[in-house]
């Protein structure tokens, strides 16, 4: 998938794949044992840092606010109900912090709509092993990243349709 780049995020414009600093992030599912196993596998990555987690929007706001993560992994589904519109709400609320969706959903047009909403990443649960460091280190490049099972249907949605007269 080609990147889109954005602009970079005003507390690190310069940062880049080699840098030497860790990616920082805050880790938001309402689901412990999910938080456990992704904080295990971050734990894992030389150039990630988890320095908080969240149970819900309220919380992952405050923790974003206070550490100033590079990368907030958010459950748009949070048993707050939590959703696409809070992506868009979490973007307003705290621009400098990139945004990677963690979800269940295996749709593309659930991942369309995460994109086009400010996430820079959308990583499905179940491939978060593989796919979530890949997604966290576009992220900080302000790349846009797509689990690859699901990225060719979500770019086809997300691409200007030009119907000719007859279709």
């Amino acid at each position: 998938m080609p990147a889109t780049l954005r602009l970079a995020p005003a507390s690190d414009p310069k940062r880049s794949a080699n840098s030497d600093c860790p990616i920082r992030i805050v880790l938001a599912d309402d689901h412990v044992a999910v938080r456990r196993s992704l904080r295990l596998v971050l734990d894992r990555v030389a150039d990630v840092e988890v320095v908080a987690e969240a149970t819900d929007r309220a919380a992952a706001l405050e923790r974003v606010r206070y550490h100033h993560p590079d990368v907030l992994v958010l459950d748009p589904q949070l048993h707050d109900g939590a959703s696409i519109e809070t992506i868009r709400q979490l973007r307003a609320s705290v621009p400098d912090t990139s945004l990677v969706v963690i979800s269940m959903e295996m749709s593309a047009v659930f991942a369309a709509g995460v994109i086009e909403a400010g996430a820079l990443g959308f990583v499905l649960k179940e491939r978060s092993n593989s796919d979530l460091p890949p997604a966290l280190r576009a992220a900080v490049r302000c790349e846009e990243w797509i689990s690859p099972s699901i990225r060719q249907a979500a770019e086809r949605l997300r691409r200007p349709s030009v119907l000719t007269p007859t279709e």
